[in-house]
C-alpha cells in the first residue's frame, strides 16, 4: 500500500540518482490538479513554495485494488475497490519539499494523483520524478 511521506525539505534538496524526471508532470499550481502517469516503484514530487508565506499541500494517491478471489465481499461489491492515501504537509516559504510514494510491483505501473491545498495564498511549483519513465524497458 503506497503511503506518501516527506523525505526532505530545504532550499535545494537532492533528488536520488536513480530517479528521472517524469515528462509532462511539472508546472506552477495555484489551486488543484489531477494527473496520472506510468511510473516506477518509487515516485518523488519536488514541491517548491514560490510564496513568501508557508502553505499546506495535500497530495492524494488513488488506485483500484483487485479483491482476493476468496474475499467474501467480492460476491456482494464486485471484483475491485478503490483506495485513496493522502499526504498533507506544510512547505515553508521559498523552500522545496520532497515527497516520496513507494509500492512494490512490476514497472511500469499506473499512478493517479490529485494535488491541492487549503491555503488562501497558494503558489507552488511541482516536478515529478520516478524510478521508471516512458521510454525505459519494463522491469518485470
Amino acid at each position: 500500500m503506497p503511503i506518501g511521506r516527506v523525505i526532505a525539505m530545504g532550499s535545494n534538496p537532492t533528488i536520488p540518482s536513480n530517479h528521472r524526471q517524469v515528462p509532462n508532470v511539472f508546472g506552477i499550481n495555484t489551486s488543484s490538479a489531477k494527473f496520472s502517469f506510468q511510473g516506477g516503484q518509487s515516485v518523488i514530487f519536488a514541491v517548491r513554495n514560490l510564496n513568501i508565506i508557508g502553505t499546506t499541500v495535500k497530495i492524494e494517491n488513488t488506485r483500484v485494488v483487485l479483491r482476493n478471489r476468496d474475499d467474501f465481499w467480492r460476491h456482494i461489491f464486485g471484483n475491485t475497490y478503490t483506495v485513496t492515501d493522502a499526504c498533507i504537509f506544510i512547505v515553508l516559504p521559498l523552500m522545496t519539499a520532497l515527497v516520496q510514494w513507494t509500492i512494490f510491483g512490476a514497472e511500469p505501473m499506473g499512478w493517479k494523483f490529485s494535488f491541492g491545498t487549503d491555503s488562501d495564498a497558494h503558489l507552488v511549483g511541482m516536478t515529478a520524478y520516478s524510478t521508471w519513465i516512458s521510454g525505459m524497458a519494463p522491469n518485470r
